[in-house]
């Protein structure tokens, strides 16, 4: 079940559907790693997110949007594509049944399907 957020973040470590994306499995963690790097402010007194600051813009991103991070969906790796597929499409389900933004990160082109 989704956490109450706007904003719902899913990894997915997959590149078998393509050969030439190999090593696309890796993304998920290398881009919550380099996500570390930016300061994602938070209201001391409300617990309210006060976003990223843009530099270049000098103003904040994504002000008073809460993102949950759902981890990634399991892999085993050498299961047929649509096993992981199929489960995936449930997990999107679920998080737009509770009417939040799913964002996937990570793995190759094959993962737009479900």
């Amino acid at each position: 079940v989704p956490a109450e957020a706007d904003v719902v973040v899913f990894g997915m470590p997959w590149d078998g559907g393509d050969i030439g994306a190999c090593g696309a499995r890796n993304a998920p963690l290398a881009i919550r790693d380099a996500s570390l790097q930016i300061l994602y402010g938070v209201d001391r007194f409300s617990g309210r997110p006060l976003g990223w600051y843009d530099a270049d813009r000098a103003r904040p991103l994504l002000a008073g949007m809460t993102i949950g991070d759902c981890g990634d969906v399991f892999v085993d790796h050498g299961e047929p594509q649509s096993a992981l597929h199929a489960r995936f499409s449930d997990a999107l389900r679920t998080v737009l049944d509770a009417k939040t933004l799913p964002v996937v990160i990570g793995g190759d082109a094959s993962v737009c399907v479900p």
